[in-house]
């Protein structure tokens, strides 16, 4: 398109006044949306402190607690249930950020064969463990996944529990040194062996009590934000698309 035709482009536009009150609530959302942004980084941050402190669980929020050493195969029982039909249930993908709805395939026409996944299990990339794709199924009641994926029963721990002993830092360091580098560089081959023979400090049932209570309320007050600030950014869209009509 020429300067000349750009310039000779009509748009439609409201009085002043009119524009000065659509600024201002324009920048009433953004400053709404920034806010709660910047909640959901203080939120995530506290996550993150809490989850390194579960670790180590000698001191949690300041206080002593009591904890022992035990294995991840003290927790983890590998299930190995597959689907027996097309889209027996509907297709589920694990990534680094949690686990979430698909479409199409992992690889070939057909998804027979998948592996189930149902309400609660663990499941993990072998290949993307070290990347932190590990997560616990607690949004959806069942599902199939990729046939590479490992799923896995919990016992003997509170759920929430172990799912935020698994997404700490020191958990993905050694997810990362008992991966083995393979044909692609982000890649890695885990070694099950190892994986299983992890060792974690888990507290006493009544501390891990306490500590799910907390990430059960951290977590609903992140997803409250998020839906906000969807429901804003939809609000500034439907302004902005509606400004000039």
């Amino acid at each position: 398109m020429s300067k000349k035709t750009i310039e000779n482009i009509n748009v439609f536009s409201t009085k002043f006044e009119e524009q000065i009150k659509i600024a201002k609530t324009l920048e009433k959302i953004n400053d709404l949306i920034n806010l709660h942004k910047r909640k959901l980084k203080i939120i995530d941050e506290t996550i993150h402190e809490l989850r390194e402190q579960l670790f180590s669980t000698k001191y949690i929020a300041g206080k002593k607690v009591k904890s022992e050493k035990m294995k991840l195969n003290d927790f983890l029982e590998e299930v190995i249930e597959h689907s027996n039909k097309e889209n027996q249930y509907p297709l589920l993908s694990s990534t680094n950020n949690g686990i979430e709805t698909r479409s199409g395939r992992v690889s070939g026409s057909s998804n027979i064969g998948y592996k189930i996944l149902r309400k609660n299990q663990l499941v993990l990339s072998p290949q993307n463990l070290w990347l932190g794709n590990i997560n616990i199924n607690r949004d959806f009641e069942v599902g199939i996944v990729s046939p590479s994926y490992k799923v896995f029963d919990i016992k003997n721990i509170k759920i929430i529990y172990l799912e935020n002993i698994l997404k700490t830092e020191r958990m993905k360091y050694n997810f990362d040194k008992i991966s083995i580098q393979g044909a692609s560089v982000v890649r890695r081959n885990l070694d099950m062996k190892e994986f299983l023979n992890l060792e974690v400090r888990v507290t006493q049932k009544n501390e891990q009590e306490k500590l799910v209570k907390t990430f059960v309320q951290l977590r609903n007050i992140k997803f409250s934000l998020r839906s906000k600030i969807k429901i804003l950014e939809k609000l500034k869209i439907l302004y902005l698309d509606k400004m000039f009509i």
